[in-house]
């Protein structure tokens, strides 16, 4: 993948169904060495509307973006 797109860090997510409710486990990944730079859950009652789902994952990767970002200097504003 990294050397098809030139990407550093590979965002990915499975959504299953466990104990009844909706999980959704992201992991940011730094395509160089296969590392796991962050990991985050999120349970949701099946119920509950999906684009609060969304909201919530979308401000999550955003903030673990940004700190990755910023950590590893590769974003200098």
């Amino acid at each position: 993948v990294a050397r098809e797109t030139h990407a550093s860090l590979l965002i990915a997510g499975h959504l299953q169904t466990k104990d009844g409710r909706l999980s959704l486990l992201m992991h940011i990944i730094r395509l160089d060495d296969g590392t796991h730079v962050w990991v985050q859950r999120i349970s949701r009652s099946p119920d509950d509307p999906l684009e609060s789902l969304d909201e919530d994952v979308a401000a999550q990767i955003e903030k673990a973006v940004r700190r990755i970002v910023l950590k590893d200097g590769a974003q200098t504003t």
